[in-house]
């Protein structure tokens, strides 16, 4: 994803506040987790972002079956990389949030039995 598609989507993740979330944590990753968590209790200017390769959703939801307590997990993507075994943990809610109506189209179908989809319309951040 380009920097533009990745600024809208942690404007996204700002938006949250608005609504009384108290803390966000951020998982970067591309092949690989990227960094350690990241704990947002408020929206970010700036965001060092880490990573920006090949894709495997693999990793981040095997980070869910090791950490059971969040509620939902929302994975920010274009979508295009494998389809990840489905989590053996339930209890985590998942949302694949694509960059676009494009992306949701193209890669939706193979990831919505793993949860939620939604799309990021192309002015919704503006």
């Amino acid at each position: 994803m380009g920097t533009e598609e990745l600024r809208q989507g942690f404007s996204v993740v700002n938006r949250f506040f608005n609504y009384g979330v108290p803390a966000i944590d951020v998982i970067q990753f591309d092949a690989e987790i990227t960094t350690d968590v990241i704990t947002f209790r408020r929206a970010q200017r700036e965001v060092q972002l880490t990573g920006r390769g090949g894709t495997n959703f693999s990793p981040v939801l095997a980070y869910l079956e090791e950490h059971r307590d969040y509620d939902g997990l929302i994975v920010y993507t274009d979508g295009y990389a494998p389809c990840p075994a489905p989590p053996q943990n339930r209890r985590t809610r998942i949302m694949w949030l694509f960059v676009s109506e494009g992306h949701y189209r193209s890669c939706y179908p193979k990831l919505q039995h793993l949860g939620q989809g939604a799309y990021l319309k192309a002015n919704a951040t503006q």
